[in-house]
């Protein structure tokens, strides 16, 4: 199946979120999982093979990082100017949390439906991360990095589509905090 098709999969699921009343954000705002069984489900059914993955993937029970899983998937690039073990040191595995699908290399979530190539490029956690690197961390790698500077231009759009009752409450698929 080609990657149009996939696409528009997962667009027709979103819709039927959207029309129970959840807008897309808020399906990366708690219900990814529910968003993501059901993607696999419906490729499944399509004959595509599709498999679901957390941000706790790449983290071993310790809360180190798992060396199997970095080599499992190396291709999965770090956003610029961290490294896994900022990325430990930070406890982005206790911070943040998301689950999306990999078809044929991509991530697919709700608001990313044609697909990324690393999870860190997915817009949930492309915010998460501005929350979760802190205040100085991100005023140093926006001013380095036009990466960080969409991803906080992201994160300002997300929290703009926030409904109200959502905005001060733990974000499932952003940061924790």
């Amino acid at each position: 199946m080609i990657q149009t098709d996939i696409r528009i999969i997962a667009e027709t699921l979103r819709a039927e979120f959207e029309e129970e009343g959840v807008a897309t954000v808020e399906i990366n705002l708690g219900l990814c999982s529910d968003f993501a069984d059901a993607l696999e489900a419906e490729l499944s059914n399509a004959g595509v093979l599709a498999e679901i993955y957390t941000l706790d993937y790449f983290w071993s029970d310790d809360g180190g990082i798992d060396p199997d899983a970095l080599k499992r998937r190396s291709a999965f690039t770090l956003p610029p100017g961290l490294t896994w073990e900022v990325l430990t040191r930070l406890d982005f595995a206790n911070a943040a949390s998301h689950t999306w699908v990999e078809v044929d290399g991509k991530c697919i979530d709700a608001e990313s439906t044609a697909g990324e190539e690393t999870p860190f490029n997915l817009r949930c956690v492309r915010h998460a991360l501005t929350e979760i690197v802190g205040d100085v961390m991100l005023r140093s790698l926006t001013e380095e990095h036009e990466w960080w500077r969409k991803s906080l231009a992201i994160r300002k759009e997300r929290e703009a589509l926030f409904p109200q009752a959502l905005a001060d409450m733990p974000r499932t698929c952003t940061s924790h905090g």
